[in-house]
């Protein structure tokens, strides 16, 4: 566990519609810019240490870096059956959900 201030999260949660989860949901480590760029848990964690998802965050360096990596292990992704409900305009809709330390939870979708 990398230790995060209390207004930091302690574990981001996803659910998604089927189609995200199919092409990016299972668990994976990103070996490469494509792989991280395709990689929720990646793209989430490193949004969440960095404040950016940019050019800087998709460098061999960063995709390697420790902290963003075991931030990103404490990411789940899970089918939401809701969203697919919704056909092709809601098969890329997910929603985020934080718990920090401090006990507050954001929800955004």
């Amino acid at each position: 566990m990398i230790p995060l201030p209390a207004s930091q999260p302690s574990l981001p949660a996803g659910p998604a519609a089927r189609a995200p989860l199919l092409a990016a949901g299972w668990p994976s480590w990103p070996r490469g810019v494509t792989t991280a760029q395709m990689t929720p848990p990646y793209c989430l964690s490193v949004t969440l240490s960095d404040g950016d998802a940019f050019v800087d965050q998709f460098s061999p360096q960063r995709i390697s870096s420790d902290d963003v990596l075991a931030l990103a292990k404490r990411v789940e992704v899970e089918h939401e059956p809701a969203f697919d409900a919704l056909g092709p305009a809601g098969r890329h809709k997910v929603s985020v959900s934080l718990q920090l330390r401090d006990g507050t939870k954001i929800d955004e979708t």
